[in-house]
């Protein structure tokens, strides 16, 4: 997953469904990121934070967990599908690589 639209869909997620938005949590495989990552969410506040290193044979896959009353499914599958990496140049890979993950504890938001 693309860490920047990731964080930018949970956060509208957290935003726009606060009222009806109980808990998130999942285990993610972000782009560059050689570890799970794992995040979790009570009502609009989130934070995530790195885990063990990928198995070489484990397939990476994104596991999200949403909790709630009368959540828009439809909406949930679209912004995440969104998330999904297309190919970065280098330069940017790098970049956000640096910028994200710089102290390797994760993020709060």
């Amino acid at each position: 997953l693309d860490l920047e639209k990731l964080n930018t869909f949970l956060s509208d997620l957290l935003e726009n469904y606060r009222g009806s938005l109980f808990r998130a949590k999942g285990v993610l495989s972000i782009q560059d990121m050689g570890r799970k990552f794992a995040f979790q969410a009570v009502h609009s506040m989130f934070g995530g934070e790195r885990l063990d290193e990928w198995g070489a044979e484990e397939k990476r896959v994104s596991l999200m967990v949403f909790i709630g009353r009368n959540l828009p499914r439809q909406e949930i599958e679209t912004g995440a599908r969104e998330c999904v990496v297309t190919e970065l140049p280098e330069r940017e890979k790098k970049e956000r690589q640096k910028w994200m993950f710089g102290s390797g504890h994760g993020f709060k938001a």
